[in-house]
């Protein structure tokens, strides 16, 4: 922002100038002076400077977009953090459910007992019995 504000104050400034010069000029012809040979070796050197600052300026409005470019990159690179983390989160919270234990009979004289990590054997045929003996009560 305060580089624009300089750029336009320095094209005010050199606008000014080119007026006043070509002010002068128009005086200079009215008063038939030829003085057009000495004034266009310092309007050469004014113009050399004009484009210095114009360099200048262009360089200060290029690293400044340099400066832009770096910061948006480093805004998607955060971005792109952000968004692994929260799919990460994601991944943790979609959780199947999980059978664990799973019992029941294949025939009259057979079973079968299924279970995973949070039981041992003996507390799955434990479980198994307990809910056995309250269906032979049913039969």
């Amino acid at each position: 922002m305060e580089a624009e504000q300089e750029r336009k104050q320095r094209n005010e400034e050199n606008k000014k100038n080119a007026k006043a010069k070509s002010d002068k000029k128009k005086e200079k012809a009215k008063e038939g002076k030829d003085e057009a040979d000495t004034t266009k070796d310092t309007d050469d050197d004014d113009d050399e400077s004009d484009k210095d600052t114009d360099k200048k300026g262009k360089k200060e409005r290029e690293s400044e977009k340099e400066k832009e470019r770096q910061k948006e990159k480093e805004r998607e690179k955060e971005k792109e953090k952000e968004r692994e983390k929260a799919a990460a989160a994601a991944k943790s919270r979609k959780r199947t459910p999980t059978i664990m234990l799973q019992f029941g009979r294949r025939t009259n004289e057979f079973f079968s007992l299924d279970f995973a990590h949070p039981f041992s054997p003996i507390q799955a045929f434990s479980i198994a019995l307990s809910a056995l003996h309250s269906k032979f009560g049913v039969d």
